[in-house]
């Protein structure tokens, strides 16, 4: 478990101690009129506390959310630069086949030597450009598995936002100063 959902699982376990605490005091005290106005009270409270909960959830949310498409730019610009280095390979083996075939002419003459020279190099080029082509589908795997994930945060950020605005709406008069202050025992 992590630090985070411990503290909060810290803080509604002491407003719920707080609550009972002060609801036991209620009735004993003010008999069943105080503990239905401490009831009223207190479900404002509650509400106040979930509300600052969600709002902590959709803040992280948001925080993984701003993760993942920071991930998914560093990918797409890593993407670009392979790219370009497939490109310019090629290039390179191209220009390389070339020269050596020249120079297989040029040297003997004889082009069934030439072709024989050229059979290795065209292999290599196969194999470079087969890797290359790999390493690129891999990326653009990553790269919708990361877009992927960037959608359910998205989503569940619109969800923790609605479910804020809801209670919101449902307590319009949930302001801080409602909120009771709590006491250690």
């Amino acid at each position: 478990m992590s630090d985070r959902q411990q503290q909060r699982e810290e803080r509604v376990y002491r407003a719920l101690r707080l609550f009972g605490h002060v609801a036991r005091v209620a009735v004993t005290k003010g008999g069943l009129k105080a503990a239905g106005r401490l009831a009223s009270r207190a479900n404002v409270a509650l509400a106040a506390v979930d509300a600052a909960l969600a709002l902590l959830d959709a803040a992280n949310s948001y925080v993984q959310y701003l993760t993942a498409k920071q991930v998914t730019a560093n990918l797409l610009s890593e993407f670009e630069v392979l790219e370009k280095e497939l490109t310019t390979e090629k290039l390179e083996l191209q220009s390389l086949v070339q020269e050596t075939e020249l120079r297989a002419e040029n040297r003997s003459g004889v082009r069934s030597l030439g072709l024989s020279v050229l059979e290795p190099v065209d292999k290599v080029l196969s194999i470079v450009q087969t890797h290359l082509i790999q390493e690129a589908e891999q990326e653009m795997v990553d790269l919708e598995r990361f877009h992927e994930l960037e959608r359910r945060h998205e989503l569940a950020l619109n969800k923790y936002q609605s479910a804020v605005d809801a209670i919101m709406e449902d307590n319009p008069s949930c302001e801080a100063s409602e909120v009771p202050e709590m006491e250690e025992e």
